[in-house]
């Protein structure tokens, strides 16, 4: 059963955190991508090629058919997930900065009726905690939470089918080291949306990076 974890729900990183001014990066690589190398994982600068790898994912969580932009740094991710800057997308090629929140890039679930991110952050080889995040104008609210259960048990494997069956018709989470984006290639590899971990290359998501313009 999911249980509540606080009478009240709290906001993830709802407010950009201020930072210095920086030196400018390469134009070629887009207003946004910019804006995100600034604040990197955690919100610390990063440059281009210290990404290892950068992993994005194009997320309706608005139902509009204009996908939301998750990005994430390689060096972000264990066992339990990634942290990933949320950009929300505001027009045709516009977004803003939305907030972070943690997953796993094949560890997660999207409920499009109730707009509630469904993730697993694994602890140990054998157990881990399901948590639901739910949609709102103002960021990603933290809701229902299940306490640390056994991967065999009963509870764990009907949980993580929502997440299985979500995996099996998600879009896929898009990568690319810091080679590839200082080349400025349009080849990418991608984890399967079936979850498999087979890698595909691809086109189209390095131009669509380069074409998103960024609102304050």
């Amino acid at each position: 059963m999911m249980k509540s974890i606080a009478p009240f729900a709290f906001v993830l990183s709802l407010c950009a955190t201020a930072y210095a001014q920086q030196p400018a990066r390469s134009q070629a690589l887009g207003p946004l991508l910019n804006d995100y190398l600034r604040r990197g994982p955690a919100l610390v600068q990063l440059e281009v090629s210290e990404l290892h790898p950068l992993h994005v994912l194009e997320l309706d969580i608005e139902g509009a058919k204009r996908p939301s932009l998750f990005l994430s740094e390689g060096g972000s991710c264990g066992n339990a997930g990634c942290v990933w800057a949320v950009y929300r997308a505001s027009g045709i090629n516009r977004y803003r900065f939305f907030g972070e929140i943690s997953f796993h890039p094949i560890g997660y679930g999207w409920d499009a009726n109730r707009r509630v991110l469904l993730t697993y952050g694994r602890h140990s080889c054998c157990e881990g905690q399901f948590q639901e995040y739910r949609f709102t104008t103002n960021g990603f609210v933290e809701g229902d939470a299940t306490a640390t259960m056994q991967q065999d048990s009963s509870e764990f494997k009907a949980l993580y089918s929502r997440i299985t069956a979500w995996q099996k018709k998600a879009p896929p989470v898009w990568m690319a080291d810091g080679e590839q984006l200082a080349s400025g290639t349009d080849e990418w590899e991608s984890y399967s949306p079936s979850g498999t971990g087979e890698r595909v290359k691809t086109t189209g998501i390095w131009t669509r990076l380069k074409q998103a313009m960024l609102e304050k």
